[in-house]
């Protein structure tokens, strides 16, 4: 299970300006590595340090140190690139995940890549994955730990947020012994849990109450129950402005009896966002690969186009496929 690092640590010595992306639709795994990496490599005495994401980002992360310096797809769309030393690609299986950040590869000497999901598929100066740790996290702090690198109070509220949201507050399947002995060194190191667990677990945007009660009316079932959609068109994104629906998420795959649930977002006219949850064995990665997308056993998602009828249809395939 332990994460081979190989020339990790040398890159991250030699190394003086490092740019670090995580993926596009950021959650707390990505952005808490992301951040607790800046925070490491910051202290290590590095010149710049600077994180990168196309895309917008979920303001419930702002209890994170610096959270306001983290580049942006409006940041990224309106300056230059700069040169670095050091590209490090963190929390990504496909090149594609990260999106305009791949320009990054054309201004740095060297490419890093840590990622956790199955099938990692990037190239770099030194590519490590360990599919058996339960977020990209979860491998940073092994990777701290035994190179004496110090975790501070900031870098253990950033691991934390990426261990504890990738594994739903440690009740996923992915969670092991390892993360919770991990995440109790974390705690002992004075992190707010209170504030980590409210943000990421207990309060949601009012505004999305519109949104979901549609979504709830209009949740439909298949494969004998066994599969729960839940498809919000761009009619209805643009009616209740919804941004980020996770919170609906839940509602399809925690129902009784469901073992898939599939969230269908059409965030533009014809181009479809899909996350897939699962439960037990039944491997929606595959599922995710499929359509080109990616992720882990329980937890995956892609991007579709077309018409929404041949979409699920397409997609209720794949999933009686992974079911059976």
């Amino acid at each position: 299970m332990k994460s081979n690092f190989g020339k990790t640590l040398q890159l991250l010595k030699q190394a003086n300006t490092v740019a670090i992306a995580g993926h596009i639709r950021p959650d707390g795994d990505s952005i808490g590595s992301s951040m607790a990496l800046r925070y490491a490599l910051l202290g290590m005495g590095k010149k710049a340090v600077d994180v990168f994401t196309d895309d917008s980002i979920p303001d419930n992360f702002d209890y994170l140190h610096d959270f306001d310096k983290i580049r942006d797809s409006k940041y990224i769309d309106n300056n230059p690139w700069r040169e670095y030393d050091l590209f490090i690609i963190l929390d990504s299986s496909t090149e594609d995940r990260i999106g305009k950040c791949t320009q990054l590869r054309a201004h740095a000497k060297k490419v890093l890549v840590i990622d956790h999901h199955q099938n990692t598929r990037i190239e770099g100066d030194e590519v490590v994955t360990n599919s058996q740790r339960a977020a990209t996290g979860e491998m940073l702090y092994e990777l701290f730990t035994e190179n004496n690198i110090e975790i501070n109070r900031d870098i253990a509220t950033a691991l934390y947020t990426a261990m504890a949201t990738d594994t739903g507050c440690f009740v996923h399947v992915n969670t092991t012994s390892y993360a919770h002995r991990a995440a109790a060194e974390l705690i002992d190191k004075g992190i707010d849990l209170n504030a980590i667990n409210y943000n990421n677990f207990k309060v949601y945007n009012r505004n999305i109450i519109p949104g979901l009660a549609y979504a709830l009316r209009n949740m439909k079932f298949f494969l004998n129950d066994q599969a729960a959609v839940v498809y919000t068109p761009l009619k209805i994104i643009k009616k209740h402005n919804l941004g980020e629906i996770h919170q609906f998420k839940k509602f399809a795959s925690e129902a009784d009896g469901v073992r898939v649930g599939v969230i269908v977002a059409e965030r533009q006219k014809g181009v479809f966002n899909v996350s897939l949850r699962s439960h037990g064995n039944v491997n929606v990665a595959a599922v995710a690969e499929h359509f080109g997308g990616g992720g882990h056993k329980n937890a995956s998602g892609f991007i579709i186009t077309g018409k929404y009828k041949k979409v699920l249809k397409d997609i209720l395939e794949q999933v009686a496929e992974s079911l059976a």
